[in-house]
């Protein structure tokens, strides 16, 4: 049960991650992306998929990278001219920006999770719920 619990786990943070990833320049999915991680999170603690921490980073490891593949899949094989765009000084400045911007987004979803994991941690203590 607990594989079970993992992969259903890692599978939503590699949708999350990659859905994140398509709408890159929307300012609006930057700032509504915590508000869908914390019910999604919410879900998996009362679903009680009883899972270690190191579980739920690694999941989250492997959406960012799942996410940063895809999407460079997308942006570097449709393109087969070699010739520098316009205002771009280097080839694949896109590419280095969306790393960028990912590892931006790992880094504050793996604090997120970290948070997550101490309320519940607090809660678990506390009231001794489950």
């Amino acid at each position: 049960m607990n594989n079970i619990n993992y992969a259903i786990v890692s599978i939503s943070y590699i949708v999350i991650a990659c859905f994140a990833q398509v709408f890159i320049d929307s300012l609006l999915l930057q700032l509504l992306l915590p508000f869908v991680i914390v019910p999604i999170y919410i879900f998996f603690l009362l679903i009680k998929s009883n899972l270690e921490f190191h579980k739920y980073f690694v999941s989250i490891y492997i959406g960012f990278f799942c996410s940063v593949f895809i999407y460079s899949f997308i942006i570097l094989f449709p393109s087969h001219t070699k010739v520098l765009p316009p205002g771009e000084i280097v080839l694949g400045a896109d590419l280095i920006l969306l790393f960028w911007t990912s590892t931006i987004q790992f880094f504050i979803l793996s604090l997120l999770t970290v948070i997550l994991y101490l309320f519940h941690r607090l809660f678990k203590k506390r009231y001794n719920v489950y």
